[in-house]
């Protein structure tokens, strides 16, 4: 209750962060939501991520609206096919050194229903999933040297 009465996102941040891993964090602005996101890993580790994506940009297409201030977010009934971020945009986001990790790793892709998705952190996809490699949405191939 207290966090839902914060007026300032960094003061929402600071005091949430003895929950530095929950089980489940949505993300659905309508504006900027990797910008937010990427925000919001950088104090958070959540287990499962729900994000509202753009079905517009499939993989590999990146999509990613930028942040543009308080109250200037597009009208989602004039814009709605440039908001948000794609599904891509949103595994970018979360390629990180989660733990330990020598190299970054994203979170998994666990399944799409119309307008959203859930992701699953690096170390839960393993726990969960051992032997589905194809939940991750893969990153474009790098030309070679």
């Amino acid at each position: 209750e207290a966090l839902r009465a914060t007026s300032s996102p960094e003061v929402l941040l600071r005091k949430a962060a003895g929950a530095r891993r929950p089980d489940v964090l949505k993300v659905d602005l309508d504006h900027a939501d990797c910008e937010v996101l990427s925000r919001l890993l950088e104090v958070f580790e959540p287990l499962l991520l729900h994000v509202e994506i753009n079905p517009l940009f499939p993989p590999p297409f990146e999509y990613w609206e930028r942040w543009r201030g308080p109250g200037q977010g597009l009208p989602v009934e004039a814009a709605h096919h440039l908001i948000g971020c794609s599904l891509q945009a949103f595994v970018e986001v979360t390629r990180r050194r989660w733990g330990a990790r020598a190299e970054p790793e994203a979170y998994y892709v666990h399944h799409v229903e119309f307008e959203n998705a859930v992701l699953v952190h690096p170390d839960a996809a393993a726990a969960l999933f051992p032997t589905q490699s194809h939940l991750a949405v893969s990153s474009p191939p790098q030309p070679s040297s």
